[in-house]
């Protein structure tokens, strides 16, 4: 099966102080109308504690109900129904979800030791729909179904890992189960991280035709072929002599740079390596922000 996993490492944790709660209070003195509230809560990225932990405070429904009612009682309507929906395609996680006035998504899910299925949740929805899903701060990942590509964009400052598993034929037409966990920014694949699986070939070319045939994931609106060269690319400028005299017949070979692969000068313990190994590699699913 083909999909897509990603992990939220950043604390998504919610710890509710008198300050937020005040500034939220405030927000409700000072707007004109709701949605002016909503947007000022954005702006100052407390509208998860408002959705989340304060959504059943007393004195905040008070206050957001005595002014603004049925505007309100909407927005509740259609966070409960939202959620209902969401939590069909995600029956195993815990998350926050409200649909936003151009009727975009906006997610954010608890902080917890195992990937989110994010490409479960865009088969399961409708053509089009946007998906904006919080990593904290500045960050986020904005998912989008178009037919049967799967479109992932990444905005801030912050980076997240992302295993890619799909299916491929080799020069012979056998299927090969190719799968790559990646490091991934706003500008693409950071690196790859540990090996990536594509059976037992260990051919560059042959690897580079079974990532060509993923049809389905873009980055930043790139293939993952484009986007995995583009990162091969920006890798081998930035060797020295020293690193481009690995050949693929090295005990720890890294594939010769002339080829498009190279070995990247990261500490062993989280090494990344574009080498491929003549035996099936098991993914370790390690997650972590940079």
């Amino acid at each position: 099966m083909l999909k897509e996993n990603l992990f939220i490492a950043e604390n998504q944790g919610l710890d509710v102080d008198e300050q937020k709660k005040n500034d939220i209070l405030s927000f409700i003195k000072s707007c004109k109308n709701f949605q002016d509230f909503i947007r000022k809560l954005e702006e100052e990225n407390l509208i998860w504690y408002f959705i989340g932990p304060l959504h059943k405070d007393e004195n905040i429904k008070e206050q957001v109900s005595s002014k603004w009612k049925e505007e309100f009682q909407k927005f509740e309507q259609s966070i409960n129904a939202t959620h209902k929906k969401f939590a069909e395609s995600l029956p195993s996680e815990n998350f926050l979800v409200y649909t936003t006035q151009d009727n975009e998504f906006k997610i954010r899910f608890e902080n917890k030791e195992k990937p989110i299925e994010i490409s479960t949740l865009l088969r399961a929805s409708d053509e089009g729909k946007v998906y904006n899903l919080s990593l904290g701060k500045d960050s986020q990942i904005t998912a989008t179904k178009k037919g049967s590509e799967r479109h992932y964009d990444f905005t801030g400052s912050s980076s997240c890992e992302m295993t890619i598993n799909w299916q491929a034929k080799d020069s012979k037409g056998n299927s090969i189960d190719c799968s790559m966990t990646v490091e991934v920014n706003s500008k693409g694949i950071k690196r790859v991280i540990d090996e990536p699986k594509f059976g037992e070939i260990t051919d560059p070319e042959e690897v580079l035709k079974l990532v060509e045939q993923n049809k389905e994931v873009f980055i930043n609106g790139k293939t993952l072929y484009q986007t995995f060269t583009d990162m091969v690319k920006s890798v081998n400028e930035q060797q020295t002599p020293a690193d481009e005299t690995f050949t693929k017949d090295s005990p720890q070979s890294a594939t010769p740079s002339s080829s498009g692969y190279s070995s990247l000068n990261t500490p062993s313990s989280r090494r990344s390596s574009l080498s491929i190994s003549s035996e099936v590699l098991t993914i370790t699913h390690k997650y972590k922000w940079t």
